[in-house]
Formats: structure tokens, C-alpha cells, sequence
């Protein structure tokens, strides 16, 4: 189950990014130092672990 779960954690993690991003803009939080790399680290991370799975199957 748990590999189930890991195989489309990938694409769950850029869409949490995203809607961070847009919720972000919506509450006006993009001046915020602290804020603005949450959403691009769920990004990146997200691509990355899509991308790897994508790779590693057969």
C-alpha cells in the first residue's frame, strides 16, 4: 500500500505547491521572506519524485 500511495505522492506534492503559490498571492503573503520558497520546494520536490517514478518503472 504504501508503494501505491508513494507513486502518485509526486504529483500530490505539486499540486499542494500550486495551491500554496495561488493562496499565497490571495492573501497577500508574498512579501513574506519565510513564505515564498514553501510552494517552489513542494514544486521541485514533487517534479522530482514524479519524474524519478516515471523513470523507474518498467
Amino acid at each position: 500500500m504504501l508503494k501505491k500511495v508513494l507513486k502518485g505522492c509526486g504529483l500530490w506534492m505539486v499540486y499542494a505547491g500550486v495551491v500554496l503559490l495561488i493562496g499565497g498571492f490571495c492573501f497577500g503573503w508574498t512579501n513574506h521572506n519565510w513564505y515564498l520558497p514553501l510552494p517552489l520546494i513542494f514544486i521541485i520536490a514533487g517534479v522530482a519524485g514524479y519524474v524519478f517514478r516515471t523513470k523507474a518503472a518498467p
